[in-house]
C-alpha cells in the first residue's frame, strides 16, 4: 500500500531495507530484495509533540503532519529519524518490531524540519535543519 507522494527516503546501513517518507505523512520501511513494504509505522502513532504550527489542521491521518520531509537511519540500524511540516521529529525503535509508535518526539525547526541526521558514532545523538534555518 502506499501513500501518495514519497518526499524522502533512506537506505538502512546494511543496504537490506530503505525506509520512505510520504505525502500524507506515513513512513514505510521497505525489504530492498523484494520491493514490498514489510512495516508501516502509522497505527496507533497519533499523540501531539506540541510542535503543531499556528493555524496549522490537526486529524491528519498519518503519523506526521504531512508531508513527511526527512529520514535517516542511525549507524546501527536499530533507530530512524524522521521530520515533519509542523517542525517535529520522531525518533522510531525499529529493533521492537511491534513497537509502531515512536519511541520519543522532540520539536525541531517550527518553518518545518527539512533534514535530519544521526552522528556517526553511534550515540544515537540526532539534528535536524529546518524551513526557518535553524538546526
Amino acid at each position: 500500500e502506499r501513500h501518495g507522494k514519497v518526499f524522502c527516503v533512506s537506505l538502512s546501513p546494511d543496504g537490506r531495507s530503505l525506509a520512505s517518507g510520504s505525502q500524507d505523512g506515513t513512513l514505510n520501511l521497505w525489504d530492498v530484495g523484494t520491493g514490498k513494504i514489510v512495516r508501516n509505522l502509522k497505527a496507533n502513532s497519533m499523540q501531539q509533540a506540541g510542535c503543531a504550527r499556528e493555524g496549522a489542521a490537526g486529524g491528519h491521518e498519518g503519523v506526521h503532519a504531512p508531508p513527511c520531509r526527512a529520514i535517516a537511519w542511525c549507524p546501527s540500524g536499530k533507530l530512524l529519524a524522521s521530520g515533519d511540516e509542523s517542525g517535529q521529529v520522531c525518533l522510531w525503535n525499529l529493533a521492537d518490531p511491534a513497537q509502531d509508535a515512536p519511541l520519543q518526539r522532540l520539536c525541531g525547526d517550527r518553518g518545518g524540519v527539512l533534514s535530519v541526521a544521526f552522528s556517526p558514532d553511534g550515540s544515537g545523538r540526532v539534528a535536524s535543519g529546518g524551513g526557518r534555518g535553524s538546526i
